[in-house]
């Protein structure tokens, strides 16, 4: 992790520590698919259709989540933290890992109240999940 990541990481911990709980974390080294590779048209169906590399790739995900954790909240409120390599589109990637976390870390991604997405210079994803605490007052801002 660079430095400045690293500050970063530090900083975020301090910010959310009165609100918030670490509850898991977790890096994936592995291909994550864009949502903009979401929907394919299938010239032989002539419809549009879930691109099966899109699928595989959350499959893949949510098998790596759900063999690490596996107790979803559903009473509860989230604070993710994602930091994505540097190559990728920050908001592309990050549906598909939300999507992947559900009912594995939470039971729907309406229960992921704050959203903090940097990248990094590493080939990996960096994912922090925070719990709301338990008195449910999340003051970051």
């Amino acid at each position: 992790m660079s430095h400045t990541v690293s500050k970063m990481y530090q900083n975020i911990l301090t910010l959310v520590s009165a609100s918030y709980k670490k509850v898991h974390e977790f890096k994936y080294h592995d291909y994550v698919s864009s949502v903009n590779e979401r929907l394919i048209w299938n010239p032989r169906a002539k419809r549009i259709v879930l691109n099966s590399k899109y699928r595989n790739s959350i499959h893949e995900l949510r098998k790596f989540i759900s063999n690490n954790y596996k107790n979803p909240q559903g009473n509860k409120n989230f604070l993710i933290v994602i930091i994505v390599p540097k190559r990728k589109d920050i908001d592309a990637c990050v549906k598909p890992i939300l999507d992947a976390m559900e009912r594995n870390i939470y039971l729907n991604d309406s229960q992921v109240t704050s959203l903090l997405v940097f990248k990094h210079s590493e080939k990996y994803f960096h994912v922090i999940i925070f719990e709301e605490n338990q008195n449910g007052e999340a003051n970051l801002f």
